[in-house]
């Protein structure tokens, strides 16, 4: 999905419970994540770099095999929840959050 201007939103992925990686970067238009993201326990990266219209993320999750995320020049995004505990690469440049 990288690069894809006009996604709004994300489907539901409660049933794609494999996906070990998610590239939405560049998605200028994407203002959030959907709550089913909760669902992918294999979940190992997710890249939501440039995404400039996003501005909140769901709340509730422990996705234990996350290593790798990234919301650089996520310009509006002014909190971050408690994802998961074993992430490695966290990358919040350019955003609002300051806590």
């Amino acid at each position: 999905m990288w690069a894809s201007k006009y996604l709004k939103e994300i489907p539901d992925l409660s049933k794609a419970t494999n996906i070990e990686k998610l590239d939405f970067g560049h998605c200028w238009s994407l203002v959030e994540l959907p709550s089913s993201i909760r669902n992918l326990n294999k979940l190992l990266e997710l890249n939501m770099e440039y995404c400039g219209e996003l501005e909140t993320l769901p709340t509730g999750f422990n996705l234990k095999s996350l290593d790798y995320l990234n919301f650089n020049e996520c310009w509006k995004l002014r909190t971050f929840p408690e994802f998961a505990t074993n992430i490695s690469n966290l990358i919040l440049a350019e955003t609002s959050i300051e806590e």
